[in-house]
């Protein structure tokens, strides 16, 4: 919320400061926030012995962010169609006013009974999230193997996507129907996570994206100016987004026992911010030689990717987790 009050004064006055402490803000609630709320939804779960079903539980939390999304989209490209100061105003306006609807249902969400057992010193769920990661070398290579992924598909191509898609040719009104319409099929993929899991285990389906980006950014790199493989690769990337981020979270709260779980995921989100600043920083000094370089990269990065192999905890050893 004052994240936005920030970027609305920006916008107003012209301080560029602003805009910088806006994006801080921005980036610190992300970090603390993505390891509360996974900690509070599958713990929850836990609570009714429906942890099984993390993946389907982040599917529909996914398919509620994409239906406004859908609808933004859309009304976004029609309030901003002259790209005038007072429409994006307008836009940020809106946005704000999104958030504090957003705060009227967070006083309503409720923490699981369990949670007032883990009351302890930050300091200790702190060191024992650290011992976790250190001493859980799976855990470690499914967050290694999924964030690499992760910063060169949203990172580096969603920068990427729409110069990749008007260079091509296609006509830039058209851009938010486009969004929309991927954000739907979206849906329909977020909806049905519990069918793919049920053909695929969720291993397979983390290695068949896997595989499916990175044979979209060779392509890319080979096709980079056919409109109609612009639009598929747009496709294929954002969808193949939408699958793996429910089953990363499932796979990846299996190994981190209750008591610890928000810090340990934030934790992680740190590390995903020091990848984020390295590959960042090594794909902006690519970007002075053309698109080819940045696709040739983010296909390295993929590749590098399955040298850190995905494994599903066992029951076994979670068990252990848990007891150390």
């Amino acid at each position: 919320m004052i994240g936005k009050c920030c970027l609305v004064l920006a916008l107003l006055t012209g301080q560029s400061w602003l805009f910088y402490l806006y994006n801080v803000l921005w980036a610190m609630s992300v970090t603390f926030f993505s390891g509360a709320e996974e900690a509070l939804i599958y713990d929850s779960l836990k609570q009714s012995n429906e942890e099984g079903k993390m993946d389907v539980a982040m599917g529909k939390l996914q398919t509620a962010a994409l239906l406004p999304t859908a609808i933004t989209f859309l009304l976004g490209s029609l309030l901003a169609k002259d790209l005038s100061k007072e429409q994006f105003l307008l836009l940020t306006g809106l946005g704000l006013l999104a958030q504090l609807g957003q705060l009227a249902f967070l006083f309503r969400v409720r923490n699981p009974a369990s949670f007032h057992k883990f009351r302890d010193n930050p300091f200790n769920h702190v060191k024992q999230g650290w011992r976790l990661i250190r001493q859980t070398p799976d855990l470690l290579k499914l967050f290694v193997n999924f964030t690499l992924i992760f910063v060169v598909t949203v990172n580096i191509f969603g920068v990427m996507e729409q110069p990749l898609l008007l260079d091509a040719g296609f006509p830039v009104e058209w851009l938010g129907l486009l969004y929309a319409a991927i954000a739907l099929i979206g849906v329909a993929i977020s909806e049905n996570i519990q069918w793919l899991t049920s053909r695929f285990s969720r291993v397979r389906l983390l290695y068949l994206t896997q595989t499916m980006i990175l044979l979209v950014f060779v392509a890319a790199a080979l096709w980079m100016n056919q409109l109609s493989f612009a639009i598929l690769a747009f496709a294929l990337i954002g969808l193949t987004r939408m699958i793996r981020n429910p089953i990363y979270s499932h796979l990846q709260n299996e190994y981190i026992p209750s008591e610890s779980r928000a810090t340990t995921l934030s934790l992680l989100s740190i590390g995903d911010s020091f990848f984020d600043v390295v590959l960042l920083i090594s794909f902006a000094n690519l970007s002075t030689a053309g698109k080819l370089p940045i696709f040739i990269g983010c296909a390295l990065a993929v590749l590098v990717a399955f040298l850190f192999p995905v494994r599903q905890a066992a029951e076994r050893s979670m068990n252990t987790i848990q007891r150390s």
